[in-house]
């Protein structure tokens, strides 16, 4: 490939580690970035260097609607971390708001050994620990210095449960096969770039041929390491596309790069936030460190809170359908989260209709996934499966679903029915309740929920639930559109 040029389709990139406000760019930033945008490249995460770096950062190139930030010390000015420079770190991440994506670029180098070694450590412990306490992901740096970079990551993502998916991303990746396979396990994103075009980087491209596209993001590194064939020139976010298109070379063919565009941006939005990126469609979408399966819009239930129908978005994701997906449009879709699903905490099938309208694909589904690894199935329904399916519905959930989350928003009929509008109003609420009965009995856990609407009572919800033989939960009301 020899010029860079938009792929066919809407393709929509992020540039997930790049530094614009070298000298390279100076005086032509927004060129920059509109060159970016002609080729697809929506979003770019510029990485503060230093402290310094950061707060010019925050000041000027995050301001602009494309950019988003990681701030943070890198390992080369480590020695420059005071007593105080965490605090002041803590400050800028505030000041950015839901700019700041994330803590870094931050980590060890012992190739140039700018810094040294306690020093390097003692910034990048306490930036770890920052970044635990804010809830962000970390982006980290490491060269020469594998062995030191692993064990500390080890420890820190054991002595706690991210928010998210992923813990971070470690950029630049140079790895070996296995080392890619160690980080996934704990939790980490591989930035793969330019340097997958070299023609001596034989281990990242055979870490790359064999990577999960899930494990991975893009990222240049600009104005560093361009790619083949544009090495010894400036690099700028635009060169994304040419990486995607390098990826899918190595990797047969197996995948287009408007594939690898699509996961990727995917994964970076689960690492780093929507970022104000347009919604993805989806069918299978992922939610904190839960896998969630949309398998229909439409529902037996026309509730006064729902969005479904004017507002099918929840966090970044479109779950609107013009129709079902069909049985091989689901399986892709959940395949594309493989193939290691024991990372999710659990596996729900929700969407913005009623699951148990299709059942049997349901019941199929979370069969092969249990045969795949995952360790938890739950429903969020709203208890009329068996006057969608007939009686028996939780007799044949036995032994595949683990959890039930039943909408019981009411404690009589009467008000069920004006909040809920049933298909079937005269049966909806006994067979809501008869569900829960039938599940709490039959099933490991059964949760009855109620969403607390602005000055609603719930204590007398809670007390059917328990009534019935479940737990309670109390769902707030929130815009999930956000």
């Amino acid at each position: 490939m020899t010029e860079n040029k938009r792929l066919s389709g809407d393709c929509m990139f992020v540039d997930t580690h790049a530094h614009l406000d070298e000298e390279e760019y100076s005086g032509r930033v927004d060129d920059v970035l509109a060159a970016c945008l002609q080729v697809g490249v929506r979003r770019v995460v510029v990485q503060g260097s230093s402290l310094a770096e950061s707060r010019l950062l925050c000041e000027t190139l995050m301001k602009r609607p494309e950019v988003y930030g990681a701030l943070g010390c890198h390992p080369h000015e480590a020695k420059d971390w005071t007593a105080s420079s965490g605090d002041e770190l803590r400050a800028l991440v505030k000041s950015a708001g839901s700019k700041c994506v994330a803590i870094g670029e931050i980590g060890l180098d012992y190739y140039y050994d700018f810094s040294d070694h306690e020093s390097q450590h003692r910034a990048f412990l306490e930036q770890l620990a920052i970044a635990r306490e804010l809830h962000l992901p970390v982006v980290i740096h490491t060269r020469d210095a594998w062995n030191d970079t692993l064990a500390i990551l080890r420890d820190w993502t054991n002595s706690f449960v991210s928010d998210g998916l992923f813990y971070g991303v470690v950029h630049c990746w140079f790895g070996t096969p296995e080392q890619s396979r160690e980080l996934r396990a704990m939790g980490f994103l591989m930035g793969v770039g330019g340097s997958v075009t070299f023609k001596k980087s034989e281990a990242i491209q055979a870490s790359v041929r064999e990577m999960p596209l899930n494990s991975f993001v893009l990222e240049t590194d600009a104005p560093y390491l361009s790619p083949v064939p544009y090495r010894g020139k400036p690099n700028t976010p635009a060169s994304i596309p040419l990486i995607a298109q390098a990826i899918a070379d190595l990797r047969g063919g197996h995948e287009s790069p408007e594939e690898i565009a699509a996961v990727t941006t995917r994964n970076a939005r689960c690492l780093y936030g929507a970022m104000g990126l347009p919604e993805l469609p989806a069918i299978a979408y992922c939610l904190g460190r839960s896998l969630y399966i949309a398998l229909s819009n439409r529902c037996s239930c026309d509730c006064v809170f729902c969005t479904r129908r004017d507002k099918p978005l929840i966090h970044g994701w479109n779950l609107k359908m013009e129709q079902d997906p069909d049985e091989s449009e689901v399986q892709r879709a959940v395949e594309s989260w493989g193939p290691d699903f024991e990372r999710f905490k659990e596996v729900v099938f929700c969407g913005f209709g009623e699951p148990t309208l299709r059942l049997d694909l349901l019941l199929k589904t979370a069969q092969w996934l249990k045969a795949h690894g995952a360790r938890r199935i739950r429903i969020n329904t709203n208890g009329h499966s068996d006057l969608i399916n007939g009686a028996g519905s939780v007799a044949r959930m036995k032994g595949i679903v683990d959890v039930v989350s039943v909408s019981l928003n009411a404690t009589n009929k009467e008000d069920y029915n004006r909040l809920n509008r049933p298909d079937h109003p005269d049966e909806a609420w006994d067979a809501m309740r008869n569900f829960v009965r039938d599940a709490a009995r039959e099933l490991p856990e059964c949760v009855g929920s109620a969403v607390g609407l602005p000055g609603r009572e719930t204590d007398g919800i809670r007390a059917m639930a328990l009534e019935l033989g479940a737990k309670f939960r109390l769902r707030p009301y929130e815009d999930l559109s956000r």
